[in-house]
């Protein structure tokens, strides 16, 4: 169907966190290789983080036809009120 362009953001990210999975090969100090892991760890959850949950994706369309359904009912079953018969009344 429709491809989705390619986020520069998310690539260069992927890009970095590549380069340092390759550091951490390399690297034998030990307070620079928890260094490395930190910061991968804040990548790629920051890589992580745009992505919608399929709950949330349920949710929101479960809500959009719910409220679909109220209104169209609401067209189709005009409920007449007892206030326009007070409205004559007071006028």
């Amino acid at each position: 169907m429709f491809k989705r362009p390619e986020d520069p953001i998310k690539k260069a990210l992927d890009e970095e966190l590549l380069l340092l999975f390759q550091d951490l090969r390399v690297m034998q100090d030990i307070d620079v290789k928890k260094d490395i892991l930190a910061t991968t760890a804040k990548l790629y959850e920051l890589r992580q983080k745009d992505h919608v949950s399929m709950d949330a994706v349920v949710t929101a369309v479960t809500h959009v036809a719910g409220l679909l359904v109220v209104l169209q009912h609401e067209r189709v079953h005009v409920i007449a009120s007892k206030a326009f018969g007070l409205i004559k009344k007071i006028v």
